[in-house]
């Protein structure tokens, strides 16, 4: 599914897989902090020679950039807007378009990266020669030739101040 499509551009031989969604475009709501600056807000290029996996996401709104030889696994998901979790007390779909609350930033991923399945990366920089392993979240940045994973910690701070 692409959504926004004037908003995404494609480079050569990239095969994108069944079930995967990319979605791009300026999102025009109240209260987004943007947590690194983007001269690229609301699109999504994808460089040449790029495989994107089976139900892979890409959501485009704060800027995302892809470079040469990329491989998503299946069920990966690159976000760079999210809801602000920290300031959002209403949920995600209240009527008071007031209270709900997004951060932005582009995500920049480097040539020859693979993510694992089911990575996740918010927001962040990937340099290149970047693998990930299955099941990992990216929210900071990675540095160049490296193998890197993550796991979740049962508490990593309180929500609300």
């Amino acid at each position: 599914f692409i959504d926004n499509p004037e908003n995404i551009s494609i480079g050569d031989s990239v095969w994108i897989d069944r079930n995967s969604i990319l979605t791009a475009g300026v999102v025009q709501q109240k209260n987004i902090r943007t947590i690194n600056n983007s001269d690229m807000d609301g699109r999504l290029l994808l460089g040449s020679n790029i495989h994107i996996g089976i139900g892979t996401i890409i959501q485009g709104h704060g800027g995302v950039s892809i470079q040469d030889y990329f491989t998503s696994g299946a069920g990966s998901k690159i976000y760079s807007l999210s809801n602000d979790v920290k300031k959002s007390h209403s949920g995600t779909n209240s009527r008071d378009k007031d209270s709900l609350h997004y951060i932005k930033g582009k995500v920049d991923i480097g040539r020859n990266v693979w993510l694992g399945i089911n990575t996740t990366v918010v927001s962040t920089k990937i340099d290149d020669d970047v693998f990930t392993m299955p099941n990992s979240i990216i929210t900071r940045p990675v540095e160049k030739n490296s193998i890197v994973g993550s796991t979740v910690k049962n508490s990593i701070g309180q929500r609300f101040e």
